[in-house]
């Protein structure tokens, strides 16, 4: 019985795939030992590609959004030809979420070490901390890599079981954040307050807690990521407040620092892209004379409206090309810069990817 020749996609094995990219789309073939001549790659049917060396790849520049069925099509040395099952592909833009980081690792905080409380209200804004000492993060003692070093009394084997810290951030138009992002390292166990109001709670027992309270067990282990709501933020200032729990009065360090992010949505419309490539490699070119560019542009989500060159070059020979697609978002994209001229003659320079942010033009 002879074997049946086949072909199939083996790569990705993923298929969502996020765009502007290029995917490695790779088959292989099998003739029953016959050589094989070449594989065409296929696109909703359209020929892109053809590879007559193994391994057999094409390389596909995802340019559109949407579902694509590729296929592939191999050819034997006797000329017979066999198709491969379509596979389905979705392509999907690769949307970009700005972050606003409110609380950055190593940032200053008010603290209370003393092992006396302070009063009821010391996780709201109200509360007057003007008398607590300040410092940057890391704050703690024991461990050598504190950045400040807090006290525990004046017994090690009796050291205050809990520390107090604050600090007001203020934050413009919360209601713009689609997400709250929270990283806390706290040694042995903390709880964290947003404007009087408990967010995260690590390795401490559930209900009322006081001072005194005692963390579940031991231990520091590193940054804990916790989701929370971003309406638990306020127009203007805010206050962060954390206490941090011992395991047990002779515990030998303490550790404390927090990271606070805010996510805003991501794009909902893609941006236009372009690529510039020389007329020809390693390209001469006397000084005062035209040089040529080939400007490549596309847009995942919509089509290409214009490609604008708005001023011709100057004395330093500096060009920006900008791309309009149909939503009217508009990119500048890059600036051409030649290298220092030698006699009559430059370099056509480098080219300096200067990526802005899309916006509307009214």
């Amino acid at each position: 019985m002879e074997d049946v020749p086949w072909v199939r996609i083996t790569a990705p094995t993923e298929f969502r795939i996020e765009a502007p990219g290029v995917t490695q789309v790779e088959a292989k073939a099998d003739f029953g030992g016959q050589a094989i001549e070449r594989v065409e790659f296929a696109v909703d049917g359209e020929v892109k590609f053809t590879d007559d060396t193994e391994p057999f790849v094409f390389e596909w520049q995802n340019r559109r959004v949407g579902k694509f069925v590729i296929t592939t099509t191999a050819q034997g040395a006797d000329g017979e030809a066999v198709e491969s099952p379509g596979d389905e592909f979705e392509v999907v833009p690769r949307r970009r979420a700005d972050e606003t980081v409110l609380i950055a690792k190593g940032s200053r905080w008010r603290y209370l070490d003393t092992g006396e409380p302070p009063g009821e209200n010391w996780i709201d804004g109200e509360f007057d901390d003007s008398l607590w000492l300040e410092g940057p993060a890391q704050l703690g003692y024991g461990e050598g890599d504190e950045a400040t070093r807090i006290r525990f009394g004046d017994d090690p084997r009796n050291k205050h079981i809990t520390t107090w810290f604050r600090r007001a951030i203020v934050v413009d138009d919360p209601g713009r954040l689609d997400a709250l992002k929270l990283q806390l390292q706290s040694d042995d166990g903390a709880v964290v307050y947003v404007n009087g109001h408990e967010v995260a709670r690590f390795n401490l027992p559930e209900g009322e807690i006081s001072p005194e309270t005692t963390t579940l067990r031991s231990g520091d282990p590193g940054f804990l990521p916790y989701d929370l709501n971003p309406d638990e933020l306020e127009d203007g200032e805010n206050l962060i407040a954390v206490e941090v729990h011992q395991s047990r009065p002779n515990s030998s360090d303490v550790s404390f620092d927090l990271e606070l992010i805010g996510i805003e949505p991501e794009e909902t419309n893609s941006r236009p892209f372009v690529a510039l490539s020389l007329a020809a490699d390693d390209l001469l070119i006397a000084l005062g004379r035209t040089w040529s560019i080939v400007a490549d542009a596309f847009d995942l989500d919509g089509a290409v409206g214009e490609l604008l060159e708005p001023e011709r070059p100057g004395p330093e020979l500096g060009r920006r090309v900008r791309v309009v697609d149909e939503h009217a978002d508009v990119t500048d994209l890059l600036r051409l810069h030649p290298i220092s001229p030698r006699s009559d003659t430059s370099r056509c320079g480098t080219l300096e990817h200067v990526f802005g942010h899309a916006h509307a033009v009214a």
